[in-house]
């Protein structure tokens, strides 16, 4: 019987490359492209810090790369594995779209050391919820299949918080989905929903009918070219917010802005909105925006443009009074405003406890002014008097 040592010398060295796969099981990759109007040949490095990404320069529209993965599970971990990625990047007014399908597991790193080569080289990584699924499952796989050394990810750009940013006041469920349906008018046909796509792929896997994989291929085309067509639109937005279709979204805009220090574009967000519900929530926003910057006229021609149209709230008549008093030295006039403000919470004590507490903070207010403005009107009064002589009368006159 050969001996433990026999055996070991006997045995075949192990390559340190990857088996060729049998020819009818070959990598998949599938060209597409897509013409999608372009305005812009550039994204401004300042439009990109609105979203999120601190680029160091603006960024020519053909370094953006699009990603999307079709992965064996939704919730990812260390079994979940990408079997289709899919890659987009601009060439002119054309969305080239190419697709890495794997039709075994084997085939894994070999998909890998075409695509992650290309993610790398981009100058920033487009991809909607990547942060939290698509990037991290590829640094995963990167890791398992030991290409972690060669791999390192550029700028990411992940639209689904701009877009929420911009569009959750509208749209309350901000998928890509819904923001086909409601943004860009669109509605997929005879789309697989991603929740059926591992079991598609699973079921590929048993029976090798290519067929299966169609409706997946186009799934993930269509996601990229939606991915493109949502950040020039979210980019366009926010260099010229005042050409959105709809208010909710200038006033969202206006937010970022205002986030970024933006006053005078945040303003003029604001003050775009003259639908009655967003016109009260964007006057409020410009007015709190003045009062925190020590804006104080403004702030206090906000807040009285908002009492002027009968957006009454006990916030609006206490930040008011506070500028009257405290900034602007006006106890009178602040007075005038808690008094104002009492009255409305009066009506309102009975329907809830809130109205009752800011009632009770008013009325506190309101006496500790009184008191002040008493206080005023009596220190204005001895110093008129000590300004006052009496008039001397000549001896003899009558």
């Amino acid at each position: 019987m050969a001996s433990m040592l026999d055996r070991l010398r006997a045995a075949q060295p192990i390559s340190s490359q990857p088996k060729a796969a049998p020819a009818a099981l070959e990598l998949l990759v599938k060209e597409t492209c897509a013409q999608i109007a372009v305005e812009q040949r550039e994204i401004s490095r300042e439009t990109l810090e609105y979203l999120g990404v601190h680029a160091q320069q603006n960024i020519p529209l053909e370094n953006f790369l699009f990603v999307d993965t079709e992965t064996t599970g939704l919730r990812g971990g260390a079994g979940t594995v990408a079997f289709l990625i899919g890659l987009g990047q601009f060439r002119g007014n054309t969305l080239q779209v190419t697709q890495y399908l794997i039709r075994d597991y084997h085939q894994e790193p070999l998909m890998l050391r075409q695509v992650l080569p290309r993610i790398e080289g981009a100058g920033c990584v487009v991809t909607f919820n990547g942060a939290s699924f698509d990037m991290p499952l590829l640094d995963s796989r990167a890791t398992v299949n030991r290409l972690q050394d060669a791999y390192r990810v550029p700028l990411h750009l992940d639209l689904i918080h701009a877009a929420r940013r911009v569009f959750r006041m509208r749209i309350r469920q901000c998928s890509l989905g819904a923001i086909e349906a409601q943004v860009f008018g669109q509605t997929r046909e005879d789309d697989l929903p991603g929740a059926e796509i591992p079991a598609r792929f699973f079921e590929y896997l048993k029976s090798r009918d290519e067929g299966l994989m169609d409706a997946v291929l186009s799934h993930n085309f269509t996601d990229i070219t939606s991915l493109a067509r949502l950040m020039l639109l979210i980019c366009r937005l926010h260099e010229k917010p005042l050409e959105a279709g709809h208010q909710q979204d200038i006033f969202s805009i206006g937010k970022v802005y205002e986030k970024h220090g933006q006053v005078g574009r945040a303003a003029a967000c604001f003050r775009a909105c003259t639908d009655r519900d967003v016109k009260v929530l964007a006057g409020l926003r410009l007015a709190d925006m003045y009062k925190r910057r020590w804006d104080n006229p403004e702030a206090a021609a906000a807040y009285e443009a908002l009492l002027a149209a009968r957006a009454e709230s006990p916030h609006v008549y206490t930040a008011l009074a506070k500028i009257y008093e405290h900034r602007m030295r006006q106890p009178a006039r602040a007075l005038d405003i808690v008094r104002r403000g009492m009255l409305y919470c009066a009506e309102r004590r009975h329907i809830s406890a809130k109205a009752a507490e800011d009632y009770a903070a008013l009325e506190h207010r309101y006496l500790r002014l009184v008191r002040k403005v008493e206080k005023q009107k009596h220190g204005i009064l001895k110093q008129v008097e000590s300004q006052i002589r009496p008039v001397e009368t000549p001896e003899g006159a009558n």
